[in-house]
């Protein structure tokens, strides 16, 4: 390694490694059960299986995810991820993937796998799961999460309001989310939403 950074050799080697590991696989399954193995088992599918919480997919689309996320994950496996070019070409491909999934997914269906790849309508998802919440009430939770965070982005960008205003409609901002994230998953678990996954809230109030 150079600078904690594997070196060409170093690539080399673990790419002749998962070589290895591809060929002693393939003289125990044939062509179908060795992608199949890999769909189930494979860091490609393990990332998008954290990935893609709260978009729910049937078994056909997360095949069509993983082909395209997969094909790129073994071209750009032993590059150097350092490299400003390498970069660039993989960026590529993914803006190339985002296009491919909206052909087969469908507008609306992309729109929901897109929300998807946001952390916080994840983290709503996961409580609202944790909690037997409805899935409508994730959405909830990310809709005003979305509408307080911007609201605070406004104020904070507006350099016309008085400090002292400022943080007056901050705290007003941060009471009326909390008034209405109550009304939407109830008291008693708002009260541990706003200690774990909804901390956010708390910093609605302050101007950092």
């Amino acid at each position: 390694e150079t600078d904690g950074h594997p070196t060409a050799e170093d690539l080399e080697a673990l790419r002749k490694i998962e070589d290895q590991r591809k060929g002693d696989l393939g003289k125990l399954l044939s062509g179908s059960e060795l992608a199949e193995f890999e769909l189930r088992t494979s860091p490609t599918a393990d990332q998008l299986r954290a990935d893609l919480i709260g978009f729910n997919p049937s078994e056909s689309e997360f095949r069509q995810i993983y082909e395209l996320q997969n094909a790129v994950a073994e071209k750009f496996a032993f590059a150097d991820a350092n490299d400003a070019d390498v970069q660039a070409k993989k960026a590529a491909a993914q803006s190339e993937i985002q296009e491919e999934l909206k052909q087969q997914l469908g507008d609306a269906r992309y729109a929901e796998y897109e929300r998807a790849q946001n952390p916080d309508y994840r983290n709503a998802c996961v409580f609202a799961e944790v909690y037997e919440l409805p899935t409508s009430t994730a959405q909830a939770i990310f809709d005003i999460q979305q509408v307080a965070e911007a609201e605070k982005q406004n104020l904070m960008r507006n350099s016309a309001v008085a400090e002292s205003a400022r943080l007056e409609a901050l705290q007003a901002i941060q009471s009326e989310t909390e008034k209405a994230l109550r009304a939407t998953m109830g008291a008693n678990v708002f009260a541990k939403y706003s200690q774990g996954t909804g901390k956010w809230v708390q910093n609605l109030g302050s101007a950092n």
